[in-house]
């Protein structure tokens, strides 16, 4: 399944919590943003690799609320979406805080707000 998990605390990354750190995130420095590399597979699937990223293709990806994420997507003819629920066509956009959401070449970048949804999907356009 094509799914992107939003996640409300800093300390889960990747479903594992981690206490051994005992630093919070309270800084006002902006993070820097996690890429994902994207490339499809034909029109059978993404190909995702980056932080956050389970393994093999299609994977689920954890992004966390308030980070910033860029795809840079490499997959001409396979719009790539970050939409609301699962299926192609670009009627289920999810564009709040999405610069450039559908690019086949390109950047694009994701800024996840407080109030996104628990759980996105990605799909191309075109394919589901």
């Amino acid at each position: 399944m094509k799914k992107l998990v939003l996640l409300l605390s800093v300390f889960i990354f990747m479903g594992c919590s981690s206490d051994d750190d005992n630093t919070s995130s309270t800084s006002d420095e902006p993070q820097a943003a996690v890429n994902f590399q994207v490339t499809n597979n034909e029109s059978i699937s993404y190909n995702i690799i980056g932080e956050g990223a389970s393994e093999g293709v299609n994977p689920e990806l954890t992004l966390i609320r308030g980070m910033t994420y860029t795809f840079s997507v490499n997959a001409q003819g396979h719009p790539f979406f970050i939409n609301i629920t699962q299926g192609t066509s670009t009627d289920n956009a999810y564009n709040e805080g999405v610069t450039n959401n559908g690019a086949q070449n390109g950047t694009i970048t994701f800024v996840v707000s407080m109030n996104a949804p628990d759980t996105l999907f990605y799909n191309c356009q075109f394919h589901p």
